[in-house]
C-alpha cells in the first residue's frame, strides 16, 4: 500500500513538472511570436477603430483609423460638436502613444487581401505627391508644434515644399523628419 502511495505521488509531480515544462514553452512562443509584431501590423488590425493619438507635435487626435500606409496613417477626427472633421495624414514616426488599439496584428501584406498589400506599399512620399496634384489647402504642424498653412507644391525624397504662390518657390520647405501631421483643410 506505501509503494502504491509512493508511485501516486511520483506521478502527481511528473504530471507538475509536465504542466509547468508546457506553461513556460507557450509563454516563451507568446513572446517570441509577439516580437515579430510591429506597430503597423497593430494598426492594420484596427482599421475602422476609434484610437487616440498622441504626436511629437505635442497634439492628441482622436478618431476613426481610416487607411494605412507603409509609414503613415489617415485619422478622420470629431471636431468638438461631433461632427467629422477634415482627416489628417499622421507619419507613423511622429505618433509618440496610441491608445484603443486591440490585442490583434495582421502580417504585414497578410490580411487585407491585394488591397492591404497595394496599401502598405504607398509610402509618406506617395501620399504627399497624391495630397500635391489634388491642390487641397492644408495644414501641416511640425514636431516642434509650429503651424503651416497652404497648398503643398513639389514633394521631393525628404521634404515637401509649400509655395507662396504656384510660381513663388519661396515658401517654407518640411523635412518629412519633422512633419507630425498634414490636416486637410476643409
Amino acid at each position: 500500500m506505501r509503494w502504491t502511495a509512493l508511485f501516486e505521488d511520483l506521478e502527481a509531480q511528473l504530471e507538475a513538472a509536465d504542466a509547468a515544462e508546457l506553461e513556460a514553452e507557450v509563454r516563451d512562443r507568446t513572446r517570441t511570436e509577439f516580437a515579430r509584431v510591429d506597430l503597423a501590423g497593430r494598426l492594420r488590425a484596427a482599421l475602422r477603430t476609434e484610437l487616440a493619438l498622441q504626436l511629437r507635435s505635442g497634439e492628441r487626435l482622436r478618431g476613426e483609423l481610416v487607411s494605412l500606409g507603409a509609414d503613415w496613417l489617415l485619422l478622420q477626427a470629431e471636431d468638438a460638436l461631433g461632427g467629422s472633421a477634415p482627416e489628417s495624414l499622421v507619419p507613423l514616426r511622429a505618433v509618440l502613444v496610441v491608445r484603443g488599439l486591440g490585442p490583434a496584428s495582421v502580417e504585414s501584406g497578410g490580411a487585407g487581401g491585394s488591397a492591404g498589400r497595394l496599401a502598405a506599399r504607398l509610402d509618406l512620399r506617395t501620399a504627399l505627391r497624391g495630397i500635391a496634384r489634388d491642390r487641397s489647402s492644408v495644414r501641416i504642424t511640425t514636431d516642434d508644434g509650429a503651424l503651416l498653412s497652404g497648398v503643398v507644391g513639389r514633394v521631393g525624397a525628404d521634404h515637401l515644399e509649400m509655395p507662396a504662390s504656384p510660381r513663388d518657390r519661396s515658401g517654407p520647405v518640411v523635412p518629412f523628419a519633422g512633419l507630425s501631421r498634414v490636416q486637410r483643410l476643409s
